[in-house]
């Protein structure tokens, strides 16, 4: 991922749960 470019697992995790 690097769509933040800050934040990436909690963007993975959280788009991972939906």
């Amino acid at each position: 991922d690097g769509r933040s470019g800050r934040i990436t697992i909690g963007t993975t995790v959280l788009e991972a749960i939906e």
